[in-house]
C-alpha cells in the first residue's frame, strides 16, 4: 500500500477519525472522506411553514462574510433550509433588521451574539417561495418573513 502524505497534522487526525470508525474510505486531496447516500430531490410548495433552528455559522466565501441560519422545517421530510445574509450589523441590513424582529436593540459600538436572540431550538415561522437556476426547482425562506413563532 502506498505511503499517504497529509498537509497538516489536522488532515492526518481526519484520516485517523474515519479509519476509526470504519467508514469506507475514499481519499479526496489527501483527507479521507466517507461515501454519502444519494438523497432524494424535493421542493417544498409555496406558502406559510413553521421550523426549529438547527444552528448559526459564519461563512466565508471569497473572502466575504456570511452568517447563515440552518432552519429545520416542521415536516414530514427531514428538510433543512439555511437563510444565509452578509454578517454585518446595523439598523439597515438585513441581519440587523433580523435580528430587531428577534429582540435585539441595535445600540452602534454594541457587541452582539447572534445565538443569543436566533437560539438554536427557538421554534420560527418563514415563508417559503421555490426557485429555479439550470433546470431545477429548489426552496428558499423569504427572508424578511422569519419570525419568531407565538
Amino acid at each position: 500500500m502506498p505511503k499517504i502524505s497529509y498537509r497538516s497534522q489536522e488532515h492526518k487526525n481526519q484520516a485517523r477519525l474515519v479509519k476509526r470508525f470504519d467508514f469506507d474510505e475514499k481519499i479526496n486531496g489527501g483527507i479521507y472522506m466517507p461515501k454519502k447516500k444519494v438523497e432524494e430531490s424535493f421542493a417544498l410548495d409555496e406558502g406559510e411553514y413553521k421550523g426549529k433552528i438547527v444552528e448559526n455559522k459564519i461563512a466565508t466565501p471569497q473572502g466575504y462574510e456570511y452568517h447563515e441560519t440552518f432552519i429545520k422545517v416542521d415536516t414530514e421530510k427531514d428538510i433543512v433550509l439555511k437563510v444565509g445574509l452578509p454578517y454585518n450589523i446595523t439598523e439597515n441590513t438585513g441581519l440587523g433588521k433580523l435580528l430587531h424582529k428577534f429582540g435585539c436593540k441595535l445600540d452602534a459600538g454594541q457587541e452582539v451574539d447572534t445565538d443569543e436572540y436566533l437560539k438554536p431550538d427557538m421554534t420560527v415561522k418563514f415563508s417559503v417561495v421555490k426557485k429555479k437556476r439550470d433546470n431545477t426547482e429548489f426552496s428558499v425562506i423569504v427572508t424578511d418573513t422569519l419570525r419568531p413563532a407565538k
